[in-house]
Formats: C-alpha cells, structure tokens, sequence
C-alpha cells in the first residue's frame, strides 16, 4: 500500500465512524463512481477505453484531477487537452463526478 491508500483508508474510516456510513475499501469506491461515470451516457468505444485507464489510474494513485492528465501515462498520450477532446469537451466533468462519488455514500447507492 501506499502512503495515499492508507490514508484513504484512515479518512473513510473516519467518516464511518464519524456519520455511521458504511465502510468500503478504496477499489470498491473506485469500481462503483466509475459505474455512475458510465451510466452517465452512451460512451464511444474510445471514450470506454479512456474510462478504463481512469480508473486503472486511480487504483493506483487514489486521486484524480486536471492535474493528473498531465503527468505520467496520461502525458504520454498527449495530457489532459488531447484526452478532453476524447471526450468532446467533457472530461472535467467526469473528473468531477469521479471526485464527487469517490466518498460520497449518497451518490453510490
């Protein structure tokens, strides 16, 4: 583990405790936001192959912003202004309903 998913997991620890949310590890948060990303709308398959590096990213690194585009393997394939055309312009919001579902129970149920 690294030092971002131990303290993901003090923090939703935390917060279980602290609201009496349910406590569920960092892969599950990840797998069930980047569902709610999906059902968002039809995807093309590029656009899905994208969504699956996404999250393959964020099992590894546990955050996801513009930022992050623009570093390691999403720079290789042309950062952030490349990928947001993938998505047509979108992409921010993506990143932003991610982050939002991430540690928000309500928003995974």
């Amino acid at each position: 583990m690294t030092n971002e998913d131990i303290t993901a997991d003090i923090i939703s620890f935390i917060r279980q405790q602290a609201i009496g949310s349910s406590l569920i590890d960092h892969e599950e948060r990840i797998k069930k936001a980047m569902k709610k990303v999906r059902n968002l709308q039809t995807w093309t398959k590029v656009q899905k192959q994208w969504l699956d590096k996404i999250e393959k990213q964020l099992l590894k690194e546990c955050i996801i912003d513009k930022e992050s585009f623009n570093s390691g393997a999403f720079k290789k394939n042309g950062g952030y202004d490349r990928i947001d055309k993938y998505f047509e312009g979108k992409l921010d919001e993506v990143i932003e309903v991610i982050n939002d579902n991430l540690y928000d129970e309500r928003g995974l149920a």
